[in-house]
């Protein structure tokens, strides 16, 4: 499974700066599309219950556990990048991966 992610230290801090990168990204595409420019509520229900993965290392994780016992895929990757994000917070979601949701995952599946 390839889904788009982001972690931060809590769930609001993810949020608040994933969005504008989101957003301006989202709009552009569906500009050229004619669509209409998204909003910051179909943001946040995505990654409530969308494709987004986005959140604390404990959300992402909890999420991450979900769609795989679902859809019971063998495999997850994270798309850490989003349009203009800057490559610091993709390093830090890297390393948030890395080092808090991998091993919270291996808990919570053979748990």
């Amino acid at each position: 499974m390839h889904a788009p992610g982001f972690i931060a230290e809590t769930d609001d801090e993810a949020v608040e700066t994933l969005w504008p990168y989101v957003r301006k990204y989202v709009d552009r595409l569906r500009a050229e599309r004619g669509g209409p420019p998204r909003t910051r509520g179909q943001f946040e229900a995505d990654i409530a219950a969308g494709s987004w993965h986005g959140g604390s290392p404990a959300t992402v994780a909890t999420k991450i556990v979900h769609m795989v016992k679902t859809l019971g895929v063998q495999r997850f990757d994270l798309k850490y990048t989003a349009g203009t994000l800057p490559h610091e917070h993709s390093m830090n979601t890297i390393r948030l991966y890395g080092t808090e949701v991998v091993p919270r995952l291996w808990k919570l599946v053979t748990a």
